[in-house]
């Protein structure tokens, strides 16, 4: 037979529970936050207006100009008293200040001012005038045989002039310089030197030598009629060759003698009424004709006669102004020292 089941066994009891776990580690910290970005600045505030300026003070008055009169001889009509010229070195002093341009001087130029003398002469002869002033304000002077005009005597671009000069013919001597400020330096001197002869008397001691300075342009005026015929044209070769008469006609000697070493302009002009047929020679001798360093007479009567030479310093020169026989007349002599 079949058997009989077994019973049912019995269902096992709960099993333990485990152990909890071990706490855990603590994590790491955190990594901080980037920093946040800088904000944006304000616009900038808008400027206040500008305050208006207050009104310009009223100008104050010009104060009244000061008098200034002019010196003595600043003109024909203030001219002082005739001046005595005896031989030998006068001076007279004086002030530019306040003078005013009253004589036109072509050689000097215009735009100066000028004081004007009347010198009267003792004697014939040369007089030459040399103009001093404080600061260099002396430029030149000027001499006519009137006041404000007459005929010229001679013209220079600087401080010293030579004139022939005749007994009891006055000299009206312009002496020109820049123009003179208040407070500016305007003292002047101007010396005379009378050496009395002239030129007529040829080689003798006593003929007056001329002082020539730089650009100095001595202008003399005079005549060779009556004059004499005393000194023979230089006839060599490269000279005067060929003239037709080498005793000339009448003449006259004018020794002149450079300050510096230089160039020498020499000028012969016949005057009204121009019949002169010049003839210009200069020598280192006075009278001898084979010393001439230079001769011209390339122009008919009338017509000027020139050239250049050069020249050594504080050497005595005899410069001829000749003429062709038969003639005579007028004449201007121009010497002019040029200086490299």
């Amino acid at each position: 037979g079949v058997g009989a089941g077994g019973a049912a066994g019995t269902s096992g009891g709960a099993g333990t529970g485990g152990k909890g776990g071990a706490a855990g580690s603590a994590g790491a910290a955190g990594t901080g936050g980037s920093a946040g970005v800088a904000g944006t600045g304000g616009s900038a505030g808008t400027g206040g207006s500008a305050g208006v300026g207050g009104a310009a003070g009223a100008a104050g008055s010009a104060g009244a100009g000061g008098s200034c009169t002019p010196p003595v001889g600043d003109s024909c009509a203030t001219l002082g008293a005739p001046i005595a010229l005896p031989e030998g070195k006068t001076e007279q002093s004086g002030d530019f200040l306040c003078a005013t341009d009253d004589v036109a001087v072509a050689c000097v130029g215009g735009g100066l001012v000028d004081v004007i003398y009347e010198y009267v002469p003792a004697a014939t002869g040369t007089v030459t005038f040399t103009l001093t002033g404080s600061s260099d304000l002396a430029v030149g002077m000027h001499a006519d045989s009137a006041c404000g005009g007459g005929t010229e005597l001679a013209c220079s671009a600087s401080p010293v002039l030579s004139v022939l000069a005749t007994q009891g013919q006055s000299i009206f001597l312009s002496a020109e310089a820049l123009v003179v400020t208040a407070g500016g330096p305007q003292s002047y001197v101007l010396a005379a030197d009378l050496v009395a002869t002239n030129p007529s008397n040829k080689c003798a001691a006593g003929n007056p030598v001329i002082s020539l300075v730089q650009d100095n342009a001595v202008l003399l005026q005079s005549t060779t009629t009556g004059s004499g015929a005393d000194m023979s044209v230089p006839t060599q070769t490269g000279q005067c060759e060929g003239f037709a008469d080498p005793t000339g006609g009448s003449d006259i000697v004018y020794a002149v003698k450079p300050t510096a070493t230089g160039t020498l302009t020499l000028k012969a002009k016949p005057e009204a009424p121009k019949v002169l047929d010049a003839v210009l020679y200069v020598t280192t001798t006075c009278g001898d004709a084979s010393t001439s360093l230079k001769c011209a007479n390339a122009q008919a009567a009338g017509g000027i006669e020139t050239f250049q030479v050069p020249v050594t310093a504080d050497t005595v020169y005899y410069v001829v102004v000749d003429s062709a026989a038969g003639t005579s007349g007028n004449f201007s002599f121009t010497a002019t020292l040029t200086v490299p």
